[in-house]
């Protein structure tokens, strides 16, 4: 039935966006928008606040109804289960998003579900098709007046509640091939086509994004699912528990940096940090694979001794996996460290979230008062509190997958799943 009721919106030019299982096939036509499974909480939540006029510190896209000036419709297949998933999302504030768009936006609604309540939004909805069985009691604790009840039997016999007096009907077929109407053919231009949310992929390779001596991309992301870059210059701070794909992460960035030429120095005890830098620059940058204060004075030295020269016009880049463990172990040279980063030194490091968002002095402070890095694991409890963003409403629930974060710089945040080192 909601296929029915979709192909016929969108054979008078309205634009579409379908929430469930087994809607796939309504994304060949021009007017589809976003087409998400009902397992994907935060693409169904985001499009959900884009069209009640939430953008959650992201980018707004083109396509959506005050742009456009289409009549929009949304078809949600079994709210229940949507709502359900939902409520993961938002530290359970998630379960609310459908009643208040349903509420507050200008946004047609059809949905379909198994209970009386309709998920508990009975409040919003106007007219109901009850599909009806021949159990006289199944249709009356369905809302079926006591008249109609039990005429059912045949696919798609209903009985249609709304503002007149009920009526037994028959639902229509849907067309498998609705024609376009002709004002609907400026729904292919990019200026007028509904918008459509992609899925962050589940893995990208590092060889197939774009990359050049600006900005580095880290990986795939956002609402169209393309690279995802942080600008040139600057620090980068990289949170996010064991396991999240920090190193990974830290890899890309100090591969760029040396690949630039700005990379002086690499303080890691992670080998696999070390080798892909001198992959790229060999023997000219320096790599300490110790947290002792003899060895990281040396770097220090080192760096302090070129500073400001670096290729480009470029500040110094200097790179430390696991900055939170450094700080305890070489207290004073960490001190010192965040002095260089203060006047000419850019440093790129990692840390557990947990240090960073507790952080109020050190190199981990300074990297943190530049709002400018990538949030792993972003359900981790203090990922909020490391650039001050609320991430919740752009993290997927469940189980966390390595690599996938948010990226922040400044006021902007981008879904992301990190490329893979290539």
């Amino acid at each position: 039935m909601l296929r029915a009721v979709a192909r016929a919106a969108l054979e008078r030019g309205w634009h579409v966006h379908a929430i469930g299982a087994g809607l796939a096939d309504l994304a060949d036509h021009p007017g589809t928008g976003t087409v998400v499974d009902r397992t994907d909480a935060r693409r169904t939540a985001r499009l959900l606040r884009l069209l009640a006029g939430h953008d959650d510190g992201q980018a707004r896209p083109g396509g959506l109804p005050a742009a456009t000036g289409r009549r929009t419709l949304v078809v949600v297949d079994d709210v229940e289960a949507v709502r359900a998933a939902l409520s993961a999302l938002g530290n359970g504030a998630g379960g609310d998003v459908l009643a208040d768009t349903l509420a507050d936006s200008p946004v047609a609604f059809a949905l379909a579900g198994s209970g009386p309540t309709v998920a508990g939004l009975a409040a919003h909805v106007g007219v109901r098709a009850v599909l009806a069985s021949r159990d006289r009691h199944d249709d009356v604790s369905l809302g079926v007046p006591t008249g109609l009840a039990g005429q059912g039997g045949p696919p798609g016999r209903a009985v249609w509640l709304g503002p007149g007096e009920p009526v037994l009907c028959q639902v229509v077929l849907p067309d498998d091939d609705p024609g376009v109407p002709a004002d609907a053919a400026a729904a292919e231009q990019p200026a007028d086509a509904p918008v459509r949310l992609a899925a962050v992929p589940e893995r990208v390779a590092g060889e197939a994004l774009p990359q050049g001596a600006g900005a580095v991309v880290v990986g795939a992301g956002g609402d169209d699912a393309g690279p995802v870059a942080l600008a040139p210059g600057g620090g980068v701070l990289v949170v996010g528990p064991p396991g999240s794909g920090r190193s990974t992460t830290l890899r890309l960035l100090a591969r760029h940096a040396a690949a630039a030429g700005a990379l002086r120095g690499v303080i890691a005890r992670d080998g696999s940090v070390g080798d892909a830098v001198r992959a790229v620059a060999g023997a000219r940058v320096t790599v300490v694979r110790r947290f002792t204060p003899a060895d990281v004075t040396a770097l220090l030295d080192e760096v302090a001794g070129t500073v400001p020269a670096a290729a480009g016009g470029e500040r110094p880049v200097v790179v430390v996996d696991d900055l939170d463990q450094l700080a305890q172990l070489c207290v004073l040279e960490a001190e010192r460290l965040a002095a260089l980063c203060r006047d000419d030194v850019a440093l790129v490091a990692s840390s557990t979230t947990a240090s960073a968002a507790m952080a109020l002095r050190g190199p981990l402070a300074e990297l943190r008062a530049l709002r400018r890095g990538v949030v792993l694991a972003p359900a981790e409890r203090g990922s909020a509190d490391v650039f001050g963003h609320e991430l919740a409403w752009l993290t997927d629930p469940g189980r966390p997958r390595a690599g996938r974060g948010v990226v922040v710089e400044g006021a902007r945040l981008v879904p992301v799943q990190v490329a893979r080192a290539p």
